[in-house]
């Protein structure tokens, strides 16, 4: 191969990284990067919050919280692309990859996220 041609390789490549594989980010996070991180953990969570029965039809219901958004669903329905498969008052059954079991549960409570308690930890890791 040339010298010439080896240029104009380098020069034809392109490349496809769509950030800067040195840029680390965040490396050391504050409470506002954690508590970011627990919003999304929880907006990304398929969480039922209550089961009912619907006094016209009868029929027993669910409640899902998913992607900041309230679902009402009832067996055979499909939300999310999960199918309610059965429904209890503590928990519900889905098919999404195979059958799944997931309890009635509220929304978490927002942990402290206060830069002793963070400090706190680290030292207890660190020993």
């Amino acid at each position: 191969m040339s010298i010439e041609s080896s240029i104009l390789d380098r020069k034809n490549f392109v490349f496809s990284v769509t950030h800067d594989p040195l840029r680390q980010g965040n490396i050391i996070k504050d409470r506002f990067d954690m508590q970011k991180e627990f919003e999304n953990a929880v907006r990304n969570m398929f969480r039922p919050t209550g089961t009912y029965i619907d006094e016209e039809t009868g029929r027993r219901l669910v409640t899902i919280e998913y992607q900041d958004r309230i679902y009402t669903a009832g067996v055979g329905d499909v939300v999310e692309g999960r199918k309610i498969m059965w429904i209890t008052e503590q928990n519900i059954g889905i098919y999404y990859g195979g059958p799944q079991t997931i309890s009635i549960q509220p929304r978490p409570p927002i942990p402290d996220f206060s830069l002793e308690e963070t400090r706190q930890k680290s030292l207890e890791q660190n020993y």
